[in-house]
């Protein structure tokens, strides 16, 4: 598992509700919680710095609760490897992505009749 910053800085961003709105991340409200100038961290995001300055490193890592080594990209953050489906499930429809965290926790019976709803839902869509 290797990643540059700007992946992982997105990856970060975008589990936090208040940053990823609509479909992108808003660097100013990153800015703001943060206590970066919002110019830089958009030049983060867009892959345009391709690592951080050691206070701002310092700040991100504060912040997202991160050592330097996760937040570079040289070692896993808990709650995101391992967990890149359940990340991208959230951004394409965050209401199945809550659906999905709370099936997680059910019983097994439960989750298997939902697996059987979502089968019968694959089948009525197959060609015939």
């Amino acid at each position: 598992m290797k990643r540059d910053f700007c992946e992982t800085f997105n990856l970060l961003c975008r589990q936090d509700p208040e940053f990823y709105r609509n479909g992108a991340v808003n660097s100013a409200a990153v800015s703001r919680a943060v206590g970066i100038a919002q110019a830089t961290i958009h030049r983060m995001l867009e892959g345009q710095s391709s690592e951080p300055r050691a206070g701002n490193a310092k700040k991100l890592c504060t912040y997202f609760k991160v050592t330097r080594e996760q937040l570079v990209g040289d070692a896993p953050i808990p709650g995101i490897d391992g967990n890149l489906e359940e990340v991208f499930l959230a951004q394409a429809n965050p209401r199945l992505a809550a659906a999905f965290r709370r099936l997680k926790d059910s019983p097994l019976a439960d989750q298997e009749a939902v697996l059987a709803v979502i089968e019968g839902l694959e089948l009525r869509r197959s060609p015939r």
